[in-house]
């Protein structure tokens, strides 16, 4: 059963799944907003750290 989730990498996936999903409830968010430039800081923290989350994915490959 480890193995089997190892090499299917689920909760990577999973991780990446839910980052995905928060990210764009945080963009949603501070595009409602009435005055987006107050959030800025915040939206650019969470797609920096999505392009670092999916970097490390994907240079963590399954190695055979």
């Amino acid at each position: 059963m480890k193995d089997t989730l190892n090499e299917y990498r689920v909760f990577p996936r999973l991780f990446a799944i839910f980052y995905l999903y928060w990210m764009s409830e945080v963009l949603v968010w501070a595009m409602a907003l009435h005055n987006p430039k107050e959030a800025e800081w915040l939206v650019a923290a969470v797609i920096a750290g999505a392009a670092a989350y999916f970097k490390f994915y994907v240079e963590t490959g399954c190695n055979k």
